[in-house]
């Protein structure tokens, strides 16, 4: 395995001397009274989290690895979208493929359907297609009290999507806002523009209201071509247009009332095979309302129950302009369109019993699931080889997906303020997209060795049901030749995952450390092939299969070091040391699969290459998981120059990526691109209450170093990296 390269990179060296220069200058501050926060480690350690135990815990004792950005930190680091949050926490790594932005954790890169996104507990991810979609790049962070993520799997509690980690932002009460805040954002480079509306009261004791509207819009950046210069892009990626977000919470006494209207329309580009016609931006939309009631009561003083009632209607769909079969018949218009309405109900028990916290929880959704339509348009004026007018074609009938879970879990006190365990057990049943009951196992000890030191071992696990994007339900989908419809096989079987992490943490007096071990085990991952195939003598097209296990195992880093009392210095390393699948061929659900086998598809083939399949977008030629970097590390200071004026500046690098080779040689299966390390700066220079008025302004430059080429890149639905280059833009608030 190729080591870091990061010393060999001028890039380094130049981030690293402005980093040192501004730890030189804060210890030359004027007032050493003024600490970016008041909090000590010892205070952090005991706030609190929810989202791995959902229940009132702390960062100290919590089972799993938890990372936690705080809303001063993401003001402080002047951070846009939960993107800009997940490139900075540890093992998470942001890139593309043709289809969209995606995430990768722990050296394994899919999509985003391995994520649960929550806002305070309501999940936003969809069942038919996606998971959570591209809503992590719309810029809303202005409403955040924190945000907690989980690394690791966290369906025990959580459910589907929660497999390889969890992203759980929680929104500030009315009395955090305590009046009417107006925020504007824009940059250059990308022309990024927000503006945000952000109100919120405490009107008595027992009731707090708070509201906000967030719109924005970017021009994105261009994708640069590498490999087949003769390969067209067209359109932009993540160009944001008419997008906006409106949520409001109020609370009541024990009761909570949460609703959010979203719409966001999200462009990628997309491959002019024929490079005839240019062509409109392909674009993803998808459109989010929902109403959730939440009630707690306390029974007494060891018993309390929450009940929740939720609605959700969400939308989605995707347009794409694509020539594809002729210069003299182009397609005009491809849509897929598809919507799901939810109803649900949740209860959790609390019981406090001597040395033991145990909850009961049950969740049931029910799901309407309108029929999926394919529209294909063509001109008027076409060829006898294509289809004049428009097809329609319901790829998935209206049907309903009905989703139950019992959920337990104790955590015991085995020795007060010494050791603790956690142990709690899912089973999850679905009627539709695989009808058949999963049990969720996990558990957790946590041993205070000391004053200072503290170890935790943790066994997660996780899951995600076949969504109608992956698996399709056993209908019919609309297949590359509209004249041709083929039955599709989808992946029949939830991908499960199963997390074993170590950590060591030591914090005393300016410092706190910890380092984690970690082992995941990725069962029937859903791999896209597109291959044809003859099964149970059906000639049938297999889209997406459950192929063979995969395995990763790594080591994180995190460190945090108050300098002075107005400076602190943050790092954080992750290092894969294996990230590879059990083997390259196997068998599912009838059909004989091989990760290597080149694409032979008769229209697209002669164009995009035979020598190269879907799913070597995934795998190097020796199993290998590639378009994830091995090495990455993120280092920061935040300096506190006066009480109001503070500043922060972030170093990120990643090294060592397995990239395939274009072309597969059976002789040499270690084959693979030698991608140079990366090094991205970020400066953010935050002003409060300027001249004692109500103004606050921030100042930031993205990607200082302007590192902006794409090292790697591959056909299709393949991992794309892709950085924008520098961008500098300014967020101005004032609040009334």
């Amino acid at each position: 395995m190729k080591s870091i390269n990061l010393l060999t990179n001028k890039s380094y060296y130049l981030s690293s001397l402005v980093l040192f220069l501004s730890c030189t200058l804060s210890f030359n501050a004027l007032s050493q009274d003024k600490k970016w926060y008041d909090k000590s480690f010892e205070d952090i350690l005991n706030s609190r989290v929810v989202t791995a135990t959902r229940t009132q815990s702390t960062l100290k004792n919590v089972p799993g690895v938890v990372t936690v950005f705080s809303g001063d930190e993401i003001q402080m680091m002047g951070l846009r979208s939960i993107k800009e949050v997940l490139e900075r926490t540890t093992g998470f790594f942001v890139t593309k493929q043709l289809t969209g932005t995606t995430v990768g954790s722990r050296g394994y890169l899919g999509n985003t359907d391995q994520f649960l996104l929550l806002i305070d507990g309501h999940n936003m991810n969809s069942i038919v297609d996606g998971g959570m979609g591209q809503q992590f790049l719309f810029p809303n962070l202005n409403y955040v009290e924190r945000i907690e993520i989980i690394r690791g799997p966290g369906s025990t509690l959580w459910g589907s999507d929660a497999a390889l980690g969890i992203i759980h932002v929680i929104t500030k009460n009315g009395s955090d806002i305590d009046g009417l805040t107006v925020t504007a954002n824009a940059s250059n480079s990308d022309n990024l523009r927000s503006l945000n509306i952000l109100g919120g009261k405490e009107v008595t004791d027992d009731i707090h209201i708070m509201a906000s509207f967030t719109s924005a819009a970017s021009d994105g950046f261009e994708p640069k071509k590498h490999g087949d210069e003769s390969l067209d892009l067209v359109g932009d990626w993540d160009e944001i247009e008419e997008s906006f977000e409106f949520y409001t919470k109020a609370q009541v006494k024990n009761i909570t009332i949460k609703a959010r209207a979203y719409d966001t329309k999200i462009s990628r580009p997309y491959v002019d095979i024929f490079n005839t016609y240019g062509g409109t931006p392909a674009y993803t939309r998808r459109n989010h309302y929902y109403l959730d009631i939440t009630h707690e009561k306390n029974i007494n003083s060891d018993f309390s129950v929450e009940s929740r009632f939720f609605m959700d209607n969400m939308q989605r769909i995707q347009v794409l302009m694509s020539p594809r079969y002729s210069s003299s018949a182009k397609i005009g218009q491809e849509s897929e369109s598809s919507q799901e309405n939810a109803m649900g109900v949740e209860f959790i028990a609390r019981w406090s019993l001597d040395s033991h916290e145990l909850m009961f929880g049950y969740r049931g959704v029910e799901t309407q699931l309108s029929p999926w339509s394919y529209k294909v348009e063509y001109p008027v004026h076409s060829t006898a080889t294509t289809p004049p007018g428009t097809i329609t074609q319901f790829v998935v009938p209206e049907s309903n997906d009905l989703n139950q879970a019992l959920f337990i879990e104790d955590q015991w006190e085995l020795i007060p303020n010494v050791l603790s365990a956690v142990m709690g057990v899912r089973l999850d049943d679905n009627n539709l997209r695989e009808n058949n009951l999963i049990i969720l196992p996990r558990l957790a000890i946590n041993w205070q060795t000391s004053t200072n030191w503290q170890m935790k071992y943790s066994y997660n696990t996780g899951y995600i049901r076949p969504s109608v994007g992956v698996g399709f339900l056993g209908q019919l989908q609309f297949v590359a030749d509209p004249t041709i419809n083929k039955p599709v096989m989808g992946a029949t079987e939830s991908e499960e995952i199963a997390t074993h992490d170590f950590q060591i943490i030591f914090s005393k007096d300016r410092l706190r450390t910890n380092i984690n071990f970690y082992h995941n085990a990725i069962s029937k991952p859903a791999q896209i092939i597109f291959d044809d195939a003859i099964i149970d003598g059906k000639d049938v097209k297999v889209f997406y299969a459950n192929v063979n296990d995969v395995e990763t195992y790594g080591i994180e880093l995190e460190l945090s070091y108050l300098v002075t009392e107005n400076i602190d210095i943050y790092f954080n390393a992750s290092k894969v040391l294996s990230a590879k699948s059990e083997s390259m061929t196997g068998k599912t659900n009838g059909y004989d699969f091989d990760l290597n086998k080149p694409y032979l598809d008769p229209v697209w083939g002669p164009f995009i290459g035979e020598q190269r399949g879907f799913s070597q977008s995934t795998y190097m030629q020796n199993g290998e998981v590639q378009g994830f970097p091995l090495s990455m590390i993120n280092l920061g200071v935040n300096w506190s120059i006066m009480t109001n004026l503070k500043s922060n500046l972030h170093l990120r690098a990643w090294d060592d990526m397995n990239m395939r080779e274009p072309t597969y040689d059976a002789n040499n299966l270690n084959a693979k691109y030698d991608l140079d390390a990366q090094v991205f700066v970020d400066f953010n220079l935050l002003y409060t209450n300027i001249l004692d008025s109500n103004f606050d302004a921030s100042f930031y430059v993205k990607n200082v170093l302007d590192n902006s080429d794409a090292e790697a890149y591959l056909y299709l639905f393949s991992n794309t990296w892709v950085e924008q280059g520098r961008r500098v833009g300014a967020s101005v608030a004032y609040k009334f």
